[in-house]
């Protein structure tokens, strides 16, 4: 019979004259593998588990130059920061980053692979900055490259900087594209 709050058991009574003769049997059947007794698992799903993005220790010029950015402005650039070491680690050709300071700038580059070009992220703008930025080497294409991959997307300045505006949202998508682009530049030339 139904159990009262376990809906999909069926139980036997203790009480019954018969309890000993149904449980051996039942419990044959068990034993053999009688496929009314049990519940089939479900399939397991393979559960695509998040590789965590080793962002290695800071050199510790390039620390105290985080430091020195008003609070919103350091959270910014540690995000950016995150998603660059995210997209070099997933791409093999990108391999290793060097991270250093230019122009007072966290700057990272492909010194190992050699295959892409320097990217720097800063605040932008006056003091205090409600912006901040992807900077990129003003000689290369790869602004003209965003502009026409992403013309509304993101806000250019000139040939050499993204520039984010602190309380606007963006596409990380779209940006690790970008960053690929950066990153990988030398080897599409």
């Amino acid at each position: 019979q139904p159990h009262d709050f376990l809906k999909k058991w069926l139980w036997l009574p203790s009480s019954l004259e018969e309890f000993e003769d149904y449980a051996q049997r039942i419990s044959q059947r068990i034993l053999e593998n009688d496929i009314r007794f049990g519940i089939f698992p479900k399939a397991k799903k393979k559960s695509a588990k998040k590789k965590k993005i080793t962002k290695p220790k800071q050199p510790e010029e390039v620390k105290e130059t985080f430091k020195s950015y008003p609070l919103k402005v350091r959270k910014k650039l540690n995000e950016l920061r995150g998603l660059i070491f995210e997209v070099a680690e997933k791409d093999k050709k990108i391999g290793p980053l060097e991270e250093t300071l230019r122009w007072g700038q966290p700057t990272y580059l492909t010194t190992e692979s050699k295959s892409g070009s320097m990217l720097r992220i800063g605040s932008f703008g006056g003091k205090p900055s409600s912006q901040y930025a992807l900077f990129v080497h003003c000689q290369t294409d790869l602004i003209q490259k965003f502009k026409k991959k992403y013309p509304k997307d993101f806000h250019y300045e000139g040939k050499r900087a993204i520039v984010f505006e602190l309380d606007k949202k963006f596409s990380k998508t779209k940006l690790k594209d970008c960053i690929s682009m950066v990153l990988t530049h030398r080897l599409k030339k």
